[in-house]
């Protein structure tokens, strides 16, 4: 993002350019937006500069990939109930 006082709102999907990867923007700390992978996990900072806004078919491939790996961990929690 290249504004310096706005920040996207919570959610907003980002793509952080240095690490090549996705994740919903949480909040800015010290300067650094903190980014949580699609799907949940664990959060990662990174500089606003070095961020930039998804697509819409980013943010539709990010989407149903978490739903695939759901439905996929559903399918295994079922398979393996005694």
């Amino acid at each position: 993002m290249t504004t310096k006082t706005k920040w996207p709102p919570a959610g907003t999907l980002l793509k952080d350019l240095e690490n090549d990867k996705f994740g919903e923007f949480q909040t800015e700390l010290n300067g650094s937006f903190w980014l949580r992978p699609v799907g949940g996990g664990h959060e990662w900072c990174v500089h606003p500069g070095r961020t930039r806004q998804a697509t819409y078919a980013e943010v539709r491939r990010a989407r149903e990939a978490v739903k695939e790996m759901r439905a996929r961990a559903a399918r295994i929690r079922a398979e393996s109930a005694p």
